[in-house]
């Protein structure tokens, strides 16, 4: 039986109640065990569901079928931890994925240094030129670059890569099937077309939550070598992927906004207040284009903080790290019924 399917399977059975016992199950079991469904529901048994029974394994096991040959279809590959295209970095985190769906090229996923370049969706002019130029000069370095495809900061970011032939991915808070937010369709086929790849953890046809955007920013931060705030609000959903990325030990910088940006820019001076507070805590400041070679020779440095973080982790449960400052919602809040899930108002008011 293949891993895909029992990891599949034990997704699909465990659901948002036993996330924990997924990452420790995923992550420490020996599949090669497993040859059956008689041996499946006994790891289940153990590991997810002590109540599960034979028709729940098979009825599982015929939904992940469903959905593996949904995503063949769809031209969209599953990467289990044990495939060479599952990125290292996202094993450590806190809560990794258990898989991964990717719409294009996956040695995009390990192939060199990765920036991630965020902030918000209502950028001013001056954040929108910035996070542009900032995704082209790194390109031009041979850096992939990582966003959310959001509008704003994400799609400028996206496009100064891909005007440069650079490699772009896009991790998604969502199923494959479909793009959000839909402004964003065309930009997503260029992405994947030009070498780049689309990435998400969730099943092709999952639609989006406010809980799924905070989730998705832990693997932003996570498959990077370092972070690039362009523009946030002290409560912005770029902060998310900040913290995260404090908690992960990556490097973190963020723009800093000329003194008359108030007077320039007034509709959008709120915008600088998150950035104000990370360069307060320490993160690497960059004033202009010509302080991003000093950024990226500080990537190229070794990490020891993150090293001796990493160690940490490997040697123990990758369930157990507490993420000092990331947002983490309980196990119970990670999938909502869909009557209750939140209306587009809500989410296009959380993303700002």
């Amino acid at each position: 039986m293949l891993s895909i399917d029992i990891i599949l399977t034990l997704q699909i059975i465990a659901d948002s109640r036993n996330k924990r016992q997924l990452v420790k199950a995923v992550y420490e079991a020996d599949f090669k065990k497993i040859t059956g469904l008689q041996p499946l529901l006994a790891f289940t048994k153990k590991y997810i569901a002590p109540d599960a029974t034979y028709t729940t394994v098979e009825t599982a096991l015929a939904q992940a079928q469903k959905i593996k040959a949904d995503s063949r279809s769809n031209n969209i590959h599953i990467i289990t931890p044990d495939d060479i295209h599952f990125p290292p970095s996202l094993k450590v985190i806190d809560s990794p994925p258990v898989l991964l769906f990717a719409k294009g090229d996956l040695s995009s996923l390990t192939s060199g240094m990765t920036v991630v370049i965020i902030g918000t969706r209502e950028v001013s002019p001056f954040g929108a030129e910035m996070s542009k130029n900032i995704a082209r000069q790194l390109a031009l370095r041979g850096i992939t670059i990582v966003s959310g495809l959001a509008l704003g900061s994400d799609t400028a970011a996206h496009q100064g890569c891909l005007e440069e032939r650079g490699k772009t991915i896009a991790v998604l808070a969502h199923g494959l099937k479909m793009v959000y937010p839909h402004q964003n369709e065309r930009l997503a086929n260029e992405i994947v077309r030009s070498g780049g790849c689309l990435l998400s953890e969730y099943t092709p046809d999952v639609r989006p939550t406010i809980y799924s955007f905070v989730e998705r920013d832990r693997l932003q931060s996570g498959l990077s070598h370092g972070v690039i705030v362009i523009e946030s609000a002290v409560s912005g959903g770029a902060m998310h992927t900040a913290h995260f990325a404090q908690a992960q030990s990556k490097r973190l910088a963020c723009v800093k906004h000329p003194s008359d940006f108030p007077e320039r820019y007034p509709a959008y001076k709120s915008n600088t207040a998150g950035n104000a507070l990370l360069l307060k805590e320490g993160a690497f400041q960059l004033e202009s284009l010509d302080s991003l070679p000093n950024f990226v020779s500080e990537l190229e440095r070794p990490n020891l903080k993150r090293e001796r973080s990493d160690d940490k982790t490997h040697k123990s449960s990758p369930v157990t790290k507490k993420s000092c400052r990331a947002t983490v919602f309980s196990d119970s809040d990670r999938r909502i019924p869909r009557e209750n899930q939140p209306s587009q108002t809500t989410l296009d008011s959380f993303l700002r």
